[in-house]
């Protein structure tokens, strides 16, 4: 904990130049001045709690009863934590402000957390995300002194709403896995939104509708759920539908249904509303007598029918017309665990309970393994193992999930070539980093069927068992996987990696170095040269953010759609002569196999039948078993079968021979490409050492820095 040397205005390290340390360790005793904790862990990156600091200065100036207005979206917060299950602590301040303490069983990288704050401060514009911007950033705990003003002391930290013995509970049995998947889908629209870079965009028809943990689409709103208008509202209670002009029940059931998902409610919210004892006893009335099909309820039907049309942009919010019903979701088990956050452990992790990977569709089968993905890329024995071909492995993992969620299944079937412009790296690369990924305990892909002929490899997405039950605690990140942008084969893998990482928050290198995987020196590189194309701009010291500049503009600066273009030729070159050299192949085996069925199929020519001298007038022929033998042993079939079979060699013998004329042609040309693609390889072998070199360096830097004492530490005795 840190002591306050001014009664509470600021919370240094050290002072008078290192020489009184204001910086201690927690005891039992209650500090006698003003005094914080971290809110996470700065030497690993990662926090176990999300703090949310209500600040009584961030009330709009036209709320005259501030205090109240604090209280009121205190009391919104709490509705919000408590339909995700979420337990939390709440203290607070003489000032009038609050402080939400939600903690969590396992440390999570703390960038996640810094997510989930800034979310929750979208939602909530009161709430103040700075405390949740570095992982050494302080807080006040329940119970520690306020601030000490003239000599006095203005008060303690005070938990509101609960007693102590509750929040030592709190603290003892901290959310599992559930409560933090269940936390992100309440705040999907905002999570999404951060994801572009803060912009809010509201889902339109024909957009992606996500899935609930209960595997049924929905529409997320920024701010959460909105209420239905009036009319609406008053058809739901009453279900008089004549009253509010809908000719039928299954007009007024549509307009609802269709009003209730664009407003981003969910099926299970809507199954509670109309349930006995429920807010819309008339909507109960609308479906009554109305029966299901197929293991399903008539209103779990509309809402998946009105959740495709969704998707394919053909109904809005006020339509009720009908149309084709999609395939709903996988019907998902009931929930049977004992555990209060419905966690089921496995091993020393928790994982989502009751879905198993098997039971996920194939796009939800791709998210989680993109989750397995992060977390390599975090894992600093995975990089370690990858070494310095660790950013094209990225950057070639990210490629194939797009590829699997442009394929819409795990198997992909994607060439070297095609895959070499999703990544940045030589299709030769390509080619040896997927066996690399193929192979070992910790693969990503599973080689299922070998490529022949103008078919690739197919691929299958494996997560590695070392990942597998934190793949499943982590919740889905939203939006599509891109694959590399085309200006970075002109700014290079690296810089693209960067990129992704940066967002509207500022982030330090080492924070960023620690996010993607690099070595420092090469962060360090990436952001010089994002910076020089406006993609990434300073936010304070040591600190940088996203640019204002698009990667569209920057491609059309730089001509890198030029440089696909080019690339994309040479790869069509490149697949010419491969058809070229398959049809070959093909023209001369059927060639010989026509030529040997001709000469097996043709009849024997039948010999004219000899002459023989004209008889004398008056003179008879001789009785036919009289006659002399002929002089010409006639062709017995033996023979004629011989003289085929060495015609048919003689044919096969010079078809071998034009082959072999053929494939010495080819050979060269194999040749002489191979040698070309060599060169390309040592370029991107030598791109590789410099890497290496730069994550070694970075290292050493570590190491080294790390021997040094700290000058702020007095020394000993």
């Amino acid at each position: 904990m840190r002591r306050s040397p001014d009664g509470g205005k600021t919370f240094p390290r050290c002072k008078d130049e290192g020489r009184r340390r204001l910086e201690v360790a927690l005891s039992t005793e209650l500090p006698s001045q003003p005094a914080t904790i971290p809110v996470g862990d700065v030497h690993a990156g990662t926090g176990r709690m999300v703090v949310l600091d209500v600040d009584m200065g961030r009330v709009p100036e036209q709320i005259t009863d501030r205090r109240g207005h604090l209280v009121q979206v205190v009391d919104r917060v709490a509705v919000l934590l408590g339909r995700a299950g979420c337990r939390y602590i709440l203290d607070r301040s003489p000032s009038g402000g609050f402080h939400l303490y939600i903690p969590f069983s396992l440390p999570r990288p703390f960038r996640e957390l810094r997510e989930l704050a800034e979310a929750l401060s979208r939602r909530f514009p009161v709430i103040d995300p700075a405390p949740m911007y570095q992982p050494d950033s302080q807080i006040r705990p329940p119970g520690a002194a306020h601030k000490v003003r003239d000599g006095r002391l203005s008060g303690y930290l005070r938990l509101h709403g609960m007693s102590l013995a509750a929040a030592v509970d709190v603290a003892r049995r901290p959310n599992g896995a559930a409560a933090w998947n269940a936390l992100h889908e309440e705040l999907e629209a905002e999570l999404a939104a951060a994801a572009r870079g803060g912009n809010v965009l509201v889902p339109s028809a024909g957009s992606w509708a996500p899935v609930d943990g209960r595997g049924y689409h929905w529409s997320p709103r920024p701010g959460g759920a909105r209420p239905l208008p009036p009319r609406l509202e008053e058809l739901a209670r009453t279900g008089d539908h004549a009253a509010h002009g809908y000719a039928t029940r299954h007009q007024a059931r549509m307009a609802l249904f269709g009003a209730l998902f664009y407003r981003g409610w969910r099926f299970h919210e809507v199954e509670q509303s109309m349930a006995p004892g429920g807010c819309w006893p008339g909507l109960a009335v609308l479906w009554e007598r109305k029966r299901g099909w197929r293991g399903k309820s008539a209103a779990e039907h509309l809402w998946q029918k009105i959740a495709g049309e969704t998707r394919r942009g053909e109904a809005g919010p006020d339509s009720y017309t009908s149309g084709l019903v999609p395939t709903p979701p996988p019907s998902l088990p009931a929930e049977t665990t004992d555990d209060p956050d419905n966690v089921k452990l496995l091993g020393d992790l928790p994982v989502r309970h009751p879905v198993a990977y098997g039971q996920l569709t194939q796009y939800q089968q791709i998210r989680q393994w993109h989750n397995a993905v992060r977390i390599a890329q975090q894992d600093p024995e995975m990089l370690a193992e990858w070494g310095g071909a660790a950013a094209s492995i990225l950057s070639l993992l990210k490629a194939l999930g797009a590829a699997a969620q442009m394929s819409g299944a795990t198997t992909i079937e994607f060439g070297a070539r095609n895959l070499s412009l999703m990544t940045g790296v030589h299709y030769t690369t390509v080619a040896s980093l997927l066996q690399t990924l193929a192979s070992g305990p910790n693969a990503f892909v599973d080689l299922v069927r070998r490529g022949r002929r103008e078919q690739a490899d197919a691929y299958l997405l494996v997560i590695p068992k070392k990942y597998e039950s934190e793949a499943a605690w982590r919740s889905w990140r939203a939006g599509r996987i891109e694959a590399l942008h085309p200006v970075f084969l002109v700014l290079k893998v690296p810089a693209s990696l960067v990129y992704d990482a940066l967002g509207t928050t500022p982030l330090s290198p080492a924070e960023l170095a620690r996010v993607t995987g690099l070595g420092s020196s090469t962060v360090t590189r990436a952001l010089t040269r994002l910076a020089e194309h406006g993609l990434a701009e300073r936010a304070g010291p040591g600190l940088w953010r996203r640019g204002r500049c698009t990667l569209d503009e920057v491609a059309v600066e730089v001509d890198a759609l030029t440089r696909r273009q080019e690339l994309i030729d040479a790869h069509q070159a490149d697949r010419a002569i491969w058809r070229s050299l398959i049809a070959s192949w093909d023209a001369t085996i059927e060639q010989a196999a026509q030529k040997a069925a001709a000469a097996q199929t043709a009849e024997p020519t039948e010999q004219p039948a000899r002459r023989g001298r004209p008889l004398p007038p008056g003179a008879k022929r001789a009785p036919r078993h009289l006659s002399a033998p002929a002089r010409i042993r006639p062709i017995t079939q033996d023979e004629l079968e011989q003289a085929k079979d060495a015609e048919i060699e003689e044919i096969l013998a010079q078809a071998a021979i034009e082959l072999q004329e053929l494939v010495a042609t080819d050979i060269a040309y194999a040749r002489a490409l191979a040698a070309a693609d060599h060169t390309e390889a040592l370029a991107d072998e030598q791109l590789l050492a410099a890497e290496r070199d730069d994550y070694e360096t970075g290292l050493t830097e570590m190491r080294l820095q790390r021997e040094q004492p700290d000058p702020l530490q007095p020394a000993p005795g």
